[in-house]
């Protein structure tokens, strides 16, 4: 299954002289083009330099230091209103002329008419379809980002009757089929029914098994202002299908089986309610979801549990109280990737409650506050942790004011609280800890910006923080230039609430990124 051209080097002409003739002709191709009616070219430029120091604790360490290049062109044409054409080409690394290093980043032709929106695409991420109680087409676990070839058809509302259809290939080389119908009875009923399947074109990864297959049917009932949804799936694997077993016996879902129902939009008074039942099977297995993939990303399953939620506004004032409760009972240690074995044959070992009490509240001139306090017990008699710790809690509190000049954020958390750190499995585990966090973002005018993340955590045994700082400046509307120091991705995930820092030891990296880039 080949669209368009693939996500690799794009060879038109295998010289270097060969490859700046390619790119001129291409782009003297596109420059006219680009004048029709409903048709533009756009893209950049962007030059990095980055520069790290090698040890920076000691006195020899030296610097290293990379530059790259990146180069964007994107073709947009819409020359009548059903038809609608995009491609995306670029270059990166350090020759951007260099035809090897020339890709083929994106494309697409989609045609909209009679009710059907039709698209031939090529790397680009077209896998949201309206299934989302269990999340059978969900995040990493797709492949390559999700990014894929392939068509994929979608059929407009008819007679309450609508379909959304895919064949693709992923970026690993799977072959991947999509199918979603849903048909609405009446104004207060939704059926639905969902089909997935994943064949392997590398054998060697999976000597077991040539595909997985996902069948789920779905049901959405709206009464009084709230919606009552549930959907049932079976997954198959031919690797499994020898050893299938089923639970009918207990009362409960099959092992190859996921079962969800959710209650949403249910008002008592003031108060909004939401919640939902789960039950997921041990060997439900969906390679197109991280939260059932067996190998990738998987963790939910041999899982039985519950979650609700209230909101609850407090009278004339602008404040909010959230409370949030979650619970369930596995048999899976997500930590070792294994089952562990039931007590007496029949007691589940493993169970997790949790709950959280939030209280947000809104000031005048753009403050908002917002301050949480949450409890997490662990109830499991067989694993070595549980002798340790069965409880945790943790307290969390932000102030944040923003408007169009500035956003000042602070935050601080006292993390399992009453620990004491040790070592579990071989590992370091950190008792209670404080962490602080701030974040600040200033247009000092409207050619400069600054804004910078930091975050301290004092582990009473040891202490760590991290830093990104930046500084942008934006000499006209097609450009920028900034300079970056340290690195983001340490709290990029809320600051405090991001475990990279909060259960790991970080240093502020040394590492100073500068940009430049030119839109046209």
């Amino acid at each position: 299954m080949h669209f368009f051209c693939q996500r690799q080097k794009l060879r038109i002409i295998p010289n270097k002289s060969g490859g700046v003739l390619a790119l001129t002709l291409f782009l003297m191709a596109l420059i006219p083009l680009s004048t029709l009616a409903g048709t533009s070219l756009s893209g950049f430029y962007e030059l990095n330099y980055e520069q790290l120091q090698d040890n920076p604790g000691d006195s020899h360490g030296g610097n290293l230091g990379f530059i790259k290049h990146y180069f964007e062109l994107r073709f947009f044409s819409k020359p009548i209103d059903w038809l609608e054409t995009y491609h995306k080409v670029g270059a990166n690394g350090e020759d951007v002329i260099n035809p090897d290093k020339f890709h083929c980043w994106e494309n697409h032709i989609q045609f909209r008419r009679w009710g059907m929106d039709a698209v031939l695409f090529s790397n680009q991420w077209r896998h949201s379809f309206s299934e989302y109680l269990l999340g059978l087409i969900s995040g990493e676990a797709r492949g390559d980002e999700g990014r894929a070839q392939g068509l994929r058809l979608d059929l407009q509302e008819r007679r309450g009757f609508r379909s959304e259809l895919m064949i693709s290939q992923n970026g690993e080389g799977d072959d991947v089929y999509i199918g979603r119908f849903r048909k609405r009875l009446g104004s207060r009923f939704d059926l639905g029914t969902t089909f997935l399947q994943r064949d392997w074109t590398d054998a060697n990864v999976h000597p077991d098994s040539s595909y997985n297959r996902v069948i789920a049917g779905d049901l959405e009932i709206a009464f009084t202002n709230a919606r009552y949804t549930l959907e049932y799936a079976e997954s198959w694997n031919p690797s499994l299908q020898k050893q299938r077993k089923r639970r009918w016996i207990d009362g409960r879902v099959g092992n190859h089986s996921a079962f969800k129902l959710e209650v949403r939009g249910l008002n008592l008074g003031s108060i909004s309610l939401l919640g939902h039942y789960r039950d997921y099977g041990k060997e439900f297995h969906d390679h197109l979801s991280d939260q059932f993939h067996p190998i990738d990303q998987g963790s939910s399953f041999d899982q039985t549990g519950y979650f609700i939620q209230a909101v609850i506004p407090v009278p004339r004032k602008a404040v909010t109280l959230t409370l949030r409760h979650d619970g369930y009972e596995t048999s899976f240690d997500p930590e070792k990737d294994t089952f562990l074995e039931r007590e007496n044959g029949q007691q589940r070992p493993y169970r997790v409650r949790w709950t959280q009490a939030e209280f947000y509240i809104e000031f005048k001139g753009g403050i908002t506050a917002r301050t949480n306090y949450e409890w997490y017990t662990n109830h499991d008699p067989i694993r070595e942790e549980f002798k340790l710790s069965d409880h945790t809690e943790s307290y969390f509190a932000e102030v944040q004011s923003e408007n169009e000049i500035a956003l000042v954020k602070f935050q601080v958390k006292i993390k399992d609280i009453g620990q004491r750190d040790r070592v579990y499995g071989g590992t370091r585990r950190f008792g209670e800890r404080t962490l602080f966090g701030t974040e600040v973002k200033a247009n000092i005018s409207e050619k400069w910006q600054v804004y910078a993340r930091m975050a301290l955590v004092d582990a009473r045994v040891d202490t760590w923080s991290t830093l990104m700082a930046h500084m942008g400046y934006f000499p006209s509307p097609q450009s920028e230039i900034f300079v970056e120091f340290g690195s983001g991705w340490h709290t990029d995930n809320d600051l405090v609430n991001d475990n990279d820092i909060a259960d790991n030891v970080r240093e502020i990296d040394h590492k100073l990124f500068f940009v430049t880039k030119v839109n046209f």
